[in-house]
């Protein structure tokens, strides 16, 4: 799960969808996640867009667009979890920094990175809640093929074929 704050305007709309692109991608390839249809079906990125005054940096207007983007991850992601995965982490925070700054047109420099946050959130285990019910770590990755002993659980099997019917519909 993806959620971008910006303030409104900041970025065209062929932007957000260029940067939507991107940041789904880094976070995927950051977890180690296949990309394929099921995965992207879950990855979604939200859009908070601030109005004019909406967003303050130390209790003042900002001169130049600010961004906060926070990740949420589940808990356990192997290549993002625990104190042994920072320097994963960290590599996420820089290529997430400078796509939005790339796709805002201002280039990374060290200063231009001051106006970008990036926060990764771990969601416990039980406590994410999709297609009707809570998604267990073996559920997420079964709905996206990467089962250890290569067999789905029911719920995922169950999620793989809403989906299935889903994209048959049309798209969303």
């Amino acid at each position: 799960m993806i959620d971008v704050t910006l303030p409104v305007s900041a970025l065209a709309p062929a932007q957000r969808d260029e940067l939507a692109g991107r940041l789904t991608a880094a976070l995927l390839a950051a977890e180690g996640s296949p990309d394929n249809r099921y995965v992207r079906a879950s990855a979604w990125c939200f859009f908070d867009e601030r109005p004019a005054g909406g967003i303050q940096v130390g209790g003042r207007h900002p001169e130049l667009p600010v961004y906060r983007v926070v990740l949420t991850i589940p808990a356990g992601s192997p290549a993002l979890s625990g104190p042994f995965r920072l320097v994963n982490r960290e590599r996420l925070v820089r290529v997430v920094t400078e796509a939005v700054l790339e796709v805002e047109g201002a280039g990374y420099s060290d200063a231009a990175a001051t106006r970008v946050w990036v926060q990764v959130r771990e969601i416990q285990e039980g406590y994410w809640g999709a297609a009707g019910g809570i998604g267990r770590m073996e559920d997420i990755a079964g709905v996206a093929g990467v089962t250890p002993d290569g067999r789905l659980t029911a719920r995922a099997e169950r999620i793989r074929r809403a989906l299935d019917i889903a994209a048959a519909a049309g798209p969303v």
